[in-house]
């Protein structure tokens, strides 16, 4: 995967709205977003507002610009910029992985963007559940999460969602829940319930059923 350096800031069209500038060792991130701006407009997502994507040099730079400290985090997005760290920190650098970690993060900044102004979308306080599963399945990562059954099987004991300290089991259940939800009501679903929480609905409420339903019936 390409990690040179390229003449920065590299300002890349989009198919999806506006342009991505990108910043650092990123010439990966170009290559990614052709596949990862496809990924978003099959759900009719798209940018508001030119957004950037800063690759940091390494965690101390990362966690400089981010405020981020969870051991596992590679990646954080805020309404217009992703910081990323170097691809040779990723469990999965394949030119595939990094098509899906650019649509997963871009996911993000869709999302948010479509809500209004910064400020809107942070009042808005959607819940992580909910931003992590659609971009998730947006970015069509189930191959790396856990697998339905053990979700399952762990939801069923009483686990607890944690993002940062049970990311395994808190990714996966957010991934299985709206895989199930696309494909019970299709895509158009997706936005609907990033509407619904966004005015103010509980999770559950806008799903119409628990989360255990959702995996023990596929459409409940």
């Amino acid at each position: 995967m390409g990690t040179a350096p390229i003449a920065t800031p590299c300002t890349i069209p989009t198919s999806i709205g506006a342009d991505v500038v990108v910043v650092g060792a990123g010439s990966f991130v170009v290559d990614a977003l052709p596949a990862a701006t496809a990924r978003l407009a099959a759900f009719g997502l798209r940018l508001a507002v030119p957004s950037t994507i800063v690759i940091d040099d390494d965690v101390s730079s990362f966690v400089a610009a981010t405020g981020q400290t969870t051991p596992t985090r590679r990646a954080w997005s805020t309404w217009n910029t992703v910081h990323l760290l170097p691809p040779s920190t990723w469990a999965d650098n394949t030119p595939a992985a990094a098509d899906k970690r650019i649509a997963h993060e871009l996911c993000h900044l869709a999302l948010w963007q479509a809500l209004g102004t910064k400020a809107q979308a942070e009042a808005a306080h959607l819940p992580r559940f909910v931003v992590e599963g659609v971009c998730s399945v947006v970015a069509d990562q189930g191959s790396s999460r856990l697998p339905k059954d053990q979700v399952l099987a762990l939801l069923q004991t009483g686990r607890r969602l944690d993002f940062d300290d049970d990311s395994a089991f808190a990714y996966g259940l957010a991934h299985h829940v709206f895989a199930a939800l696309l494909a019970c009501r299709g895509p158009r679903e997706l936005q609907r319930i990033v509407d619904v929480v966004a005015a103010g609905a509980a999770v559950q409420e806008a799903l119409g059923s628990s989360p255990s339903r959702w995996l023990e019936e596929g459409c409940p």
